[in-house]
């Protein structure tokens, strides 16, 4: 089975190049219906693939804390 080509909306290449496994089938499989979760994943799936890794990194930071502490507040 042939993959598609990379498309910008569909699935853009700083996510899937290289992969055998699309971030986005993670996180509906590990995390379906969690924003936050699918959001670390997401943001640490592309660090070091599009712009800045760093700035990949601290979103992945916030939304790991903003997690925590929702989690905290039951």
């Amino acid at each position: 089975m042939s993959k598609p080509p990379f498309d910008d909306v569909i699935n853009p290449s700083h996510y899937t190049e290289g992969r055998n496994i699309e971030p986005l089938d993670v996180i509906l499989d590990w995390c379906p219906g969690d924003y936050l979760l699918g959001s670390i994943i997401k943001s640490l799936s592309r660090v070091g693939r599009k712009g800045d890794p760093l700035q990949d990194l601290e979103k992945a930071q916030f939304y790991l804390s903003k997690k925590i502490e929702h989690l905290k507040r039951g």
